[in-house]
């Protein structure tokens, strides 16, 4: 029953595409991030990994999780989605939270196959919750600021918009690392849970001033 977790992010791009303002282009912005997220596994084989450092040190396995789980996947499948994307419209910025959404769920089967024989599943659970609200909170940054910034060119407001992206990985990273390590209680749960919650209720909101 538990790989039926992977088709947890397909299923919410498919409500986040429903509730979204312009659906035109996001199915084909999921199947571009899908590729872009095995290129970027691809890519990130080849660096030095961090998955097997697995460190005693609190902040030794927050890095860990943030660059194996988010950070380079960030980086090079955005990377690849516009590289691909620009070639073919300009037009790619809006999309690219349903590309999020692809990359991710490429990045998770992955992770769920490296895990398949640990049968604990909560470490999914809080991947899952992490990404799903942050991309939630980035898309309704994004389109928060948008709307309301007098900035010339739309790139620098997604750059802006990113920031606060990765600090949400960021932080997800510290719940994860808190539950690899057994400290802080269930904290883990809070934070994940929270950013996942927080998503929702911003998009929500998103979508009613819409």
């Amino acid at each position: 029953m538990t790989v039926l977790l992977i088709l947890v992010l397909p299923l919410t791009f498919l409500l986040y595409s429903v509730f979204s303002k312009d659906t035109s282009g996001t199915f084909t912005a999921f199947l571009l991030g899908l590729i872009a997220g095995l290129a970027s596994l691809l890519v990130v084989s080849f660096l030095p990994s961090f998955g097997s450092i697995n460190s005693p040190s609190f902040w030794g396995q927050t890095v860990r999780f943030f660059f194996d789980y988010f950070l380079l996947h960030i980086i090079f499948g955005l990377g690849f989605f516009f590289l691909i994307s620009f070639s073919i419209s300009g037009e790619v910025l809006d999309t690219s939270f349903s590309a999020l959404f692809g990359i991710f769920s490429t990045v998770f089967a992955n992770v769920f196959y490296e895990l398949i024989n640990v049968p604990i599943i909560t470490e999914q659970l809080l991947f899952l919750l992490i990404i799903i609200g942050s991309i939630l909170v980035f898309d309704f940054v994004f389109n928060i600021l948008i709307a309301n910034l007098t900035i010339a060119a739309d790139f620098v407001v997604y750059l802006i918009s990113l920031i606060p992206f990765v600090l949400l990985c960021f932080l997800g990273s510290t719940a994860l690392a808190s539950f690899y390590l057994q400290t802080a209680g269930v904290s883990y749960i809070l934070i994940s849970a929270g950013i996942c919650v927080a998503g929702i209720i911003l998009n929500a909101i998103l979508a009613f001033l819409d």
